[in-house]
């Protein structure tokens, strides 16, 4: 789809309504003596201000928009890792090999962690986007990924096991042979700060899952 400048005012334009209709929200949850002070009135004191009820949609969105503890668990993303991918297309098929390096950032004070990839493969050169992120509303991890071997926006959904320090990411692509929808499952541990492995599971044409690929990167040091 070619996006015009038409359309990108239009994103614009939307996503500022959208940031009016929310203060619009707060704003006329607020009392009115609080949107507009009268003289007549003494000045709370700041005991009094601090145990004033706070309204129970401005402490909605207050908490669903701060990073919390949930986010820090993608912290030990955060760097610059070299490493290795074996993958294959099909069950039993040779595995195929993939090296390259990945340079993850913290974004927006916590909420997001974004990944550049660049890597080498018998394929060729290899370049990737990512971003993952802790979504408060849902109660769940989320990701979206682009690269330059593909034309779509890959998104998935996953949990954190905080006793193993595992990633279960689950989603679904649609197979450009048979056009059917594929599952695909993934695993990142994490147990290692400083050493990750990826291990990805897809669906064969007899539908019993097998791996697809597996990664494991090394933190690099200054």
């Amino acid at each position: 789809m070619k996006i015009t400048r038409n359309m990108v005012g239009l994103v614009a334009v939307g996503a500022l309504a959208f940031a009016l209709g929310r203060m619009t929200v707060l704003t006329d949850a607020t009392p009115a003596f609080a949107q507009q002070p009268s003289k007549d009135k003494p000045k709370a004191s700041a005991a009094a201000q601090s145990d004033a009820p706070t309204d129970p949609k401005m402490q909605a969105w207050m908490e669903a928009d701060q990073p919390g503890a949930n986010h820090k668990v993608l912290e030990p993303f955060i760097g610059t890792f070299k490493g290795e991918v074996n993958w294959a297309m099909e069950p039993g098929a040779p595995m195929m090999k993939s090296t390259g390096t990945i340079t993850r950032e913290s974004i927006f004070h916590g909420r997001y962690i974004t990944e550049s990839v660049e890597a080498t493969s018998d394929m060729g050169a290899f370049h990737g986007l990512g971003c993952m992120a802790f979504n408060n509303i849902d109660g769940v991890y989320e990701f979206a990924w682009i690269d330059d071997h593909s034309t779509g926006i890959h998104t998935g959904k996953g949990t954190f096991n905080p006793k193993t320090k595992t990633f279960t990411f689950l989603s679904t692509h649609r197979d450009p042979v048979t056009g059917h929808i594929q599952p695909v499952r993934e695993t990142i541990d994490i147990s290692n700060p400083d050493r990750h492995v990826s291990v990805g599971y897809a669906i064969g044409d007899d539908g019993v899952e097998y791996k697809n690929f597996e990664g494991v990167f090394e933190r690099v040091k200054e």
